[in-house]
């Protein structure tokens, strides 16, 4: 088994390169699987992509090759429902702060700067306060 060592993924050439001999393929939603690389690497017997779904891989080029395309199904379930649970969190958090800044009329449109749950923390921040 050959792992790609770097953070940044690797150009077609490399991946190529790497995959030169290889039955299979784990493959991030980075590297495009198409009939282009399985031509050039006709050893390659299964793809599988560490991602949620397989729209980098070409199916058909791989049906029409022989080769078996897998998926990884639940790869992120847990991720996405800790993810949700993070945002519903955030949001119950932030929910009295801006209510009170919508019902205000100071509020002239929508502003992407964090809404303060405590008053004067804006202004602590740029040392006109203590709090």
């Amino acid at each position: 088994m050959v792992v790609w060592p770097k953070s940044l993924p690797p150009n077609r050439e490399e991946l190529i390169g790497l995959a030169a001999g290889a039955d299979g393929l784990l493959t991030l939603l980075t590297e495009r699987v198409d009939g282009e690389l399985l031509d050039a690497v006709p050893t390659v017997r299964a793809v599988s992509n560490m991602a949620v779904g397989y729209d980098n891989s070409e199916v058909e080029a791989a049906i029409a090759r022989g080769v078996i395309v897998c998926i990884t199904p639940d790869v992120l379930t847990e991720t996405t429902a800790d993810f949700a649970l993070a945002l519903m969190l955030a949001v119950a958090r932030a929910r009295s702060a801006v209510s009170a800044l919508a019902a205000s009329s100071s509020m002239r449109g929508f502003s992407p700067r964090p809404v303060s749950r405590r008053p004067h923390a804006e202004q602590a921040q740029r040392g006109r306060c203590q709090l």
